[in-house]
């Protein structure tokens, strides 16, 4: 029986859709791509009321999209001016910040910070997960399974992890009624010329070879955002909190 990692990957890669569309929601991005596909079409609110509301929601994402300032009301959109115009804040103070949640709700503490470098530690450990997963696979070989048996078939040889030996095609033919069963049966696929079972071998090969490249970029992916996230949340801690401070001030 062959295994391989496109199953599990397939189930990864569909999460992590799916988390990123329901991110794209909660960001508003989805009604802001549907309102420029509408957009054309002159497609829009007749309503004055209605309209006026449309068009300070798209203030907000155009704000968040141009500049990177996050707010969630109105009140908070002009002190955010009046802490650029004072020179409290600058526009570097908001870079990055597009995908970072709004600004001006709560000062972020110690709790906040435990919070983050758990999360930190936790989203590390994905890619940790995904390299120790991978050890058991190799580019270009077939994992081959029985019972609780393992061993690696490509289209030159086998590769046992338990004696960490290969054997070859002439091996195969040569110490047939030496071997264990699992080599038996891993060398019967090598040495095949049926071309049922080549390409069976032949197609497990190449979805073991997808699946390890599908975990390669889930793993520079997940590296990426680890390192982006890194970066920008004590921008954001410091961004957020010198806002607060200055509300607190000026009210």
């Amino acid at each position: 029986m062959f295994d391989n990692l496109s199953t599990s990957i397939n189930w990864i890669y569909k999460g992590v859709g799916l988390i990123a569309i329901l991110y794209i929601i909660y960001l508003g991005g989805i009604g802001f791509l549907f309102r420029l596909t509408l957009q054309p079409f002159k497609i829009t609110f007749h309503d004055a009321k209605t309209k006026e509301l449309d068009n300070t929601l798209l203030s907000f994402q155009l704000l968040r999209l141009y500049h990177g300032i996050n707010v969630d009301n109105l009140h908070d959109k002009k002190m955010v001016s009046q802490a650029v115009k004072l020179g409290t804040l600058s526009s570097k103070d908001f870079r990055f910040l597009c995908f970072a949640p709004p600004i001006g709700k709560s000062k972020h503490g110690r709790a906040e910070m435990v919070i983050f470098i758990i999360a930190m530690i936790l989203m590390f450990s994905f890619p940790v997960s995904l390299v120790h997963l991978n050890k058991n696979y190799r580019y270009d070989y077939a994992t081959f399974t029985e019972a609780n048996n393992k061993v690696l078939i490509s289209n030159i040889d086998i590769y046992d992890p338990t004696t960490k030996k290969y054997l070859s095609k002439y091996q195969c033919k040569k110490n047939q009624a030496q071997q264990k069963q699992i080599l038996k049966s891993a060398c019967a696929y090598l040495i095949s010329s049926d071309p049922d079972m080549r390409e069976e071998l032949n197609h497990a090969i190449v979805q073991n070879n997808t699946g390890l490249r599908a975990s390669l970029y889930l793993m520079i992916l997940t590296i990426f955002i680890w390192a982006m996230t890194l970066f920008i949340y004590p921008q954001y801690r410091h961004t957020n909190n010198t806002f607060i401070d200055f509300k607190n001030n000026s009210e």
